[in-house]
């Protein structure tokens, strides 16, 4: 959460699906954000603190939907026939940034977080995915496989100017710094995965 007092997570049930949570970092408690049984899974809290965004399979396609943080009825913000994963916010909980999939290639996608018309940020004969913004909003970071390896990658907030940063291995989930000056990855390196962190040129 913006405050720091909960972390929102996907967790597998006893049926084998997933399904979203909500732990009290004090406290421990945990509850069940939804009552359904998804599979619902890669759930982001909003900056403004008063929805959770998440993808689900509830209408038979992955799609991207929302919550508010106390539960009710979820409301569907993308229909389409890709699949679509690993929703994340712009810094002003306007917009949604995420992963629409076809196949062997990925985009990244931008949707306004009341619906409408999504649009492609990241887009190629390759996978791209697994897209932030930085705190400020200007720029995002996402991995993608065009050069080989899955690697990183930063572009403007609209999607242009992309600069690929090398890394010796395949990255995983990176994310940025609350400066913006470094980001944070997973890396897989002779047989091992780990955390990782990066100082940042951004440019314009």
């Amino acid at each position: 959460s913006p405050d720091g007092s909960q972390i929102v997570f996907d967790a597998r049930e006893a049926d084998g699906r997933p399904n979203i949570w909500i732990i009290n970092v004090k406290s421990g408690d945990t509850k069940k954000l939804l009552s359904d049984p998804g599979p619902n899974f890669h759930p982001a809290w909003s900056p403004d603190g008063s929805k959770i965004v998440f993808a689900s399979l509830r209408s038979g396609n992955a799609d991207i939907w929302l919550v508010p943080v106390d539960g009710g009825t979820p409301v569907q913000i993308t229909d389409n026939p890709d699949a679509e994963h690993h929703p994340q916010w712009s810094p002003d909980s306007k917009s949604i940034i995420f992963t629409s999939i076809q196949g062997e290639d990925a985009d990244i996608c931008i949707v306004p977080a009341v619906g409408g018309p999504v649009k492609k940020l990241v887009a190629g004969p390759s996978f791209d995915d697994c897209a932030y913004f930085s705190h400020d909003g200007s720029m995002i970071v996402y991995k993608s496989r065009r050069e080989g390896n899955s690697e990183l990658w930063i572009a403007r907030s609209d999607g242009s100017q992309p600069r690929h940063l090398s890394t010796p291995g395949n990255i995983g989930w990176p994310n940025w710094s609350p400066d913006g000056n470094w980001l944070a990855f997973t890396l897989d390196l002779n047989d091992n995965r780990d955390i990782w962190i990066m100082k940042v040129e951004r440019g314009e």
